[in-house]
This record gives structure tokens, sequence and C-alpha cells, in this order.
């Protein structure tokens, strides 16, 4: 099997050949999909990750989001090793770049952050790739995972969802211990429950 440090340059270097339009034509279309899914109606909290240049546009979902009332939160890095999520009202930000230049929220206001009253919730998760038994490979930071984990030591209700380019499902990925399965995938063409 091929190592993790290898396959991620692999599907970087399948994601850089891409346009822009790609990765917003199949974020309109991964939306389009959520949308009609059962869990897009079950869940009244969506935590939603900001993507990256070489990550499926996000902005799809988060203004459908906002549009069918959701409580939306995305994440913000604290330090080196940790997220918190902020509640956003507007998808227009306003907005700050992160460590990873990744747009931010500009708020740290203690009400809007994610409260445990917020759950259960809908955490729509990235990756690296991703394969159809629904493991999951991330950037190597371990930010989700120690994430994840925090959610699972307060005993809290989710629904984790990976978003991801289609070209990023692999046959499969190597995994660890601590990896948690996705509970389903989405990319622009299909959905894997």
């Amino acid at each position: 099997m091929i190592s993790k440090p290898a396959l991620r340059k692999e599907i970087k270097g399948r994601l850089q050949a891409f346009s822009v339009q790609r990765f917003q034509d199949e974020g309109v279309r991964a939306a389009d999909r959520i949308r009609t899914l059962p869990i897009w109606s079950q869940y009244g909290t969506i935590l939603l990750f900001l993507n990256d240049r070489l990550e499926i546009r996000t902005d799809p979902l988060l203004e459908t989001a906002l549009s069918d009332k959701k409580k939306v939160f995305v994440p913000k890095t604290v330090d080196s090793e940790h997220i918190r999520f902020y509640r956003i009202y507007d998808p227009e930000g306003p907005w700050n770049y992160g460590a990873f230049d990744i747009r931010e929220p500009k708020t740290d206001r203690p009400e809007d952050e994610l409260k445990p009253a917020d759950f259960p919730g809908l955490v729509v998760v990235p990756g690296v790739a991703f394969d159809r038994n629904r493991n999951r490979m991330g950037h190597g930071k371990g930010y989700y995972d120690r994430f994840l984990a925090t959610l699972d030591e307060q005993g809290l209700s989710y629904y984790m969802l990976g978003l991801c380019m289609d070209t990023q499902i692999v046959p499969e990925i190597p995994t660890e211990v601590w990896d948690k399965k996705m509970d389903a995938l989405c990319t622009g063409s299909e959905y894997i429950g």
C-alpha cells in the first residue's frame, strides 16, 4: 500500500492541474446534492470547513446552509494543534486569513463559539483523500482528529460528511488506530453512504 506522504503528494499533484472553475463547479454540484439528502433536513447545525486553493469550493454549501436558516460554524486555528468553530451569519464574512492562508471568521466573541447546546450537528470534513470504505486521510496536521476526539469525549452527537473532489476518492487509504471513518462522503458527482 502507498504511504500517506506519497499519497498526499500524488493527490495534490492531480489537484494542481485543475482550474479554479472546476473546483467551483464540483462545489456547486456537491452543495445541490447535499441539500437533497435526508441528513440535510435532520441537522440545524452545520460545521463547515472553508476551502483552501486545492479543495472543493465550500462557498456554495455555505450559502445554501445560511439561506436554509442553518446555524453555520466555521473553524479558526487557535494554536499549532487546535481549531475552534465560530458561528457566522453572512457568506461574505468578515474574514481573516489564518496560519495556512485559509479564510477564518474574524470573530472570537464567546457568544459565537460552538457550544455543546448547538449539537447534534452535521460536520463537513475536509481531507486530501478518501476511500469508498469512508476512510479519510487529512493534511497530516491532526486538527480534525483532535477536534472530533474532543466531541467524542463530550459525548456529543454528530454526523461526519467528507466533502471532496471526485479525483480524491482512491482505492484504499492507509489508516491509524485514531483515524475515524466518515459516516458518508460527497463529491461533485456522487454520494457514498
